[in-house]
């Protein structure tokens, strides 16, 4: 049985959220669910292990060798990839980065150079 949005995240699922929105939606829930206390490196750490996770996910979605005994404990490519998203914003509020404008002055360096 699938579980209903709340009416926080209803909000959130809407097609116009924004990058800061959802950055400090991250932000609230993180602190709701009890993660405010972890450390930057703590959280690096286990958005490294989603990592880990998302590539299970995509040897399994790409048709490489798994594990046949654990192939049905893989989640969704797109879950994992979200979760590695929810710890990559956690910790740019851990450090107090906004993520919008440092992706926008990163691009910005990126369009400078030239690509082969």
């Amino acid at each position: 049985m699938e579980e209903k949005p709340t009416t926080q995240h209803k909000d959130l699922l809407a097609q116009s959220t924004t990058v800061t929105e959802l950055q400090d939606y991250i932000k609230k829930t993180a602190a709701d669910r009890g993660f405010s206390e972890e450390t930057v490196t703590e959280k690096m750490l286990l958005m490294v292990e989603e990592i880990g996770e998302l590539a299970k996910s995509l040897r399994k979605f790409t048709g490489l060798k798994v594990d046949s005994e654990k192939a049905d404990k893989y989640s969704k490519v797109q879950h994992e990839m979200a979760d590695i998203m929810f710890y990559l914003f956690d910790i740019a509020n851990k450090l107090d980065i906004n993520i919008l404008e440092a992706f926008k002055e990163k691009e910005i360096e990126n369009s400078k150079r030239v690509w082969k």
